[in-house]
C-alpha cells in the first residue's frame, strides 16, 4: 500500500501495525492542502499538485479513537485517543 502523510500519521501507522492511516486536523492543516475551515482535503490543491486523495490519511478531530497499538509493542494493545499538532508563533 502506498500512503502519504505527516510524521504523526506515519507513527500512528507503525503503532497500529499498519491498520490505521489517519491524522488530526491540526497536523493535516500543516500540509497546506487541508482546508481547516471546511474540514476536508482541498480538491483544487490536490489536483494542482497531482496528489490522489486516496494516498492521504483520514482526518479527525484531536480527541478521537484513532486505533489501538499493536499488542507486541507494549505487551498488550492500548487505545490511542488523541493526536495534536502545535502552532508555532514566529
Amino acid at each position: 500500500m502506498l500512503a502519504a502523510g505527516t510524521v504523526d500519521s506515519f507513527l500512528l501507522w507503525k503503532l497500529t501495525g499498519g491498520e490505521v492511516h489517519a491524522t488530526d486536523w491540526t497536523n493535516a492543516g500543516r500540509t497546506m492542502r487541508y482546508d481547516i475551515h471546511r474540514r476536508h482535503w482541498d480538491a483544487d490543491l490536490l489536483k494542482l499538485f497531482d496528489i490522489p486523495e486516496g494516498l492521504l490519511p483520514e482526518v479527525y478531530f484531536n480527541v478521537h479513537h484513532f486505533g489501538d497499538t499493536e499488542p507486541a509493542l507494549f505487551g498488550k494493545s492500548m487505545p490511542i485517543f488523541g493526536m495534536a499538532g502545535i502552532r508555532r508563533r514566529d
